[in-house]
């Protein structure tokens, strides 16, 4: 008889946590593999937004058909690059050889755009990335915005402000940021949490907390990977709202949590809890 298949190993078991958040938030240097300098296409959208941080890092654009976008040449591949923070939109078989070669370039961290991946592939592409000490945002995500640190890896407008945002819905952030423009407010940060391989909600919102320039902390969850894992963040002392898809068991669970148990919401607030 066949023994049954173990479950996935849980990269996160030797993780090295957010408690450093500069290559998520503040890297160095940027990578953009699949930039394109055809506008509409995500690589457009990428390579933009990292190169209007190049006065605070270095961004290199990665393309292997070559090309250039204002200017800038776009480089083969990542060898012999610097490249703390890597961006991925390519076709999804081509993600793991970019994730392996940036861990060989040194990268830290990897926002990986592309969808429609295998499970068991994304749950092994974790493994490989934390074992490396590094982290992985995604897969299937939006990406991510800093904009006090001039870090916009997303697709749309961001207008820079207050709100924390973390997001399962890529469409709910745009229409926020619609929203908060018309109000004359905007972000300090943006997480697209996809498919939460590795980072997760909490470990997102977390490091929204403490952070200065956010002063409002939203988010849009549609499950957390470990009922335990909200915990972390109910220490939030700024005003919050929790977004979830109505009757959904994470607005019971979730909303609960950050309102009771564990460490409580600090200074006795209460995230507003839309459902």
């Amino acid at each position: 008889m066949t023994a049954p298949a173990e479950p996935p190993a849980d990269p996160h078991s030797g993780r090295s946590g957010l408690s450093d958040h500069s290559s998520l938030f503040d890297p160095a240097s940027v990578a953009v593999v699949g930039a394109s300098a055809r506008p509409g296409k995500w690589g457009y959208w990428l390579a933009k937004g990292a190169l209007a941080g190049r006065g605070r890092r270095e961004v290199h654009l990665v393309n292997r058909r070559g090309g250039s976008l204002d200017g800038v040449p776009f480089r083969a591949g990542l060898a012999g690059l610097a490249c703390e923070h890597v961006v991925v939109a390519v076709p999804p078989a081509q993600v793991r050889p970019v994730v392996t070669e940036g861990l060989a370039a040194g990268a830290r961290c990897f926002t990986v755009i592309t969808s429609g991946g295998d499970p068991a592939e994304e749950h092994a592409l974790a493994r490989e990335v934390t074992a490396h000490g590094a982290r992985l945002l995604g897969p299937n995500c939006m990406g991510l915005v800093d904009t006090g640190s001039e870090l916009r890896l997303s697709w749309g407008e961001f207008p820079a402000g207050a709100v924390g945002l973390v997001s399962q819905s890529g469409n709910l952030a745009l229409e926020i940021g619609r929203l908060l423009a018309r109000a004359g407010q905007g972000f300090s940060r943006f997480v697209s949490l996809g498919n939460q391989r590795d980072i997760d909600a909490a470990e997102a919102l977390e490091a929204l907390v403490g952070h200065p320039p956010t002063r409002v902390i939203a988010a849009y969850v549609e499950d957390f990977r470990d009922g335990q894992d909200v915990q972390p963040a109910q220490i939030l002392a700024e005003p919050g709202a929790l977004f979830t898809p109505a009757g959904g068991e994470v607005g019971r669970v979730g909303a609960g949590s950050l309102r009771g148990g564990g460490r409580g919401v600090g200074h006795g607030r209460t995230p507003t809890v839309a459902c």
